[in-house]
């Protein structure tokens, strides 16, 4: 599979993506984190699953940042979890 030409390589263009949907290797991994203002200030975090269930790109996966890359033990909010958890979800 021919290297995206991209900010990143685990971010990519639609186009390309639009051109490559269904090859083998292509793995797209949907963690939309959905972000609601609270009432009286704050925001209130929830999983995007409901989202990603109404329709998501072909192929994709969801992996739930509330729950699968959050780290618990982390002070800071929404850091990615150890490398052995996040293989554990794959």
């Amino acid at each position: 599979m021919e290297e995206p030409q991209a900010r990143s390589r685990w971010l990519v263009e639609t186009d390309w993506l639009a051109e490559r949907l269904g090859e083998p290797g292509l793995r797209i991994i949907d963690s939309t984190l959905v972000v609601t203002r609270m009432e009286g200030g704050g925001w209130r975090p929830s999983s995007g699953r409901e989202s990603y269930e109404a329709g998501h790109i072909p192929g994709a996966q969801f992996v739930d940042l509330t729950i699968e890359l959050f780290d618990a033990s982390s002070p800071t909010g929404y850091m990615l979890s150890a490398l052995e958890l996040v293989a554990k979800t794959g």
